[in-house]
């Protein structure tokens, strides 16, 4: 039987897997290391299923290949739909007054630059940094607290829609980012062993002939 049938019916065993720890994951909101053994045993049997049992060690190898891209791709999977959950409650938190008043301050830097006005920041402060009063220059906060105050209620409003959709909008391009680094910091000591006993259940369940005992053929 062609190894093609084997590959497809592991690649499906292993994608299932992969799915499936990433769901439980984002489910119980916490990663199950273990379940990436089971990866690997669906990545070994689909090769076995696909194959009709006339397995060998040949597609043992390709059954742990794949079981090996499956627990990786099932983790990041799992830690994308994490990041994808963070990103949703950041977006869906209300904007304080204070972000809009910062997004003034803002607004009055950029003013007062264009206007030639000498501006002393902090030290080590920028205008992407500031978070408060203190880390602005002088005179800054209070002018932005004194705009705020004569804003209407619709246009407080309006600003703070703005800010929303900017915020929504950035955390949306940098998702992907997010994720890979989150997958970067997320892998240790613990995914090696389950990455390894994924690897080694699929290429024993993928290499070994069916209705054989330990791998060894029956008579």
């Amino acid at each position: 039987m062609s190894l093609v049938n084997g590959v497809v019916a592991s690649a499906v065993g292993g994608l299932v897997g992969a799915l499936a720890w990433a769901g439980v994951s984002y489910a119980a909101d916490y990663e199950i290391g273990w379940i990436a053994w089971g990866v690997g045993a669906l990545a070994g049997y689909g090769m076995s299923l696909g194959l009709g049992g006339a397995c060998d060690k040949s597609s043992g190898i390709v059954a742990a290949l794949i079981a090996l891209v499956s627990v990786f791709a099932g983790k990041y999977a799992a830690v994308h739909f994490a990041v994808h959950r963070s990103l949703a409650e950041a977006t869906s938190s209300p904007i304080e007054d204070k972000s809009l008043v910062i997004r003034l301050a803002d607004g009055v830097v950029e003013e007062w630059e264009a206007q030639g006005k000498p501006l002393t920041w902090p030290a080590g402060m920028t205008i992407e940094d500031a978070e408060g009063p203190a880390d602005y220059p002088e005179g800054v906060w209070p002018e932005a607290q004194a705009r705020f105050t004569a804003m209407s209620a619709p246009e407080r409003e309006r600003l703070r829609v703005e800010l929303g959709e900017q915020r929504a909008s950035a955390l949306s391009a940098a998702e992907s980012d997010f994720a890979v680094e989150g997958f970067m910091e997320s892998l240790g000591p613990h995914d090696l062993l389950w990455g390894a006993l994924a690897i080694l259940t699929a290429f024993r369940l993928g290499s070994r002939p069916r209705g054989t005992a330990s791998g060894t053929p029956t008579t």
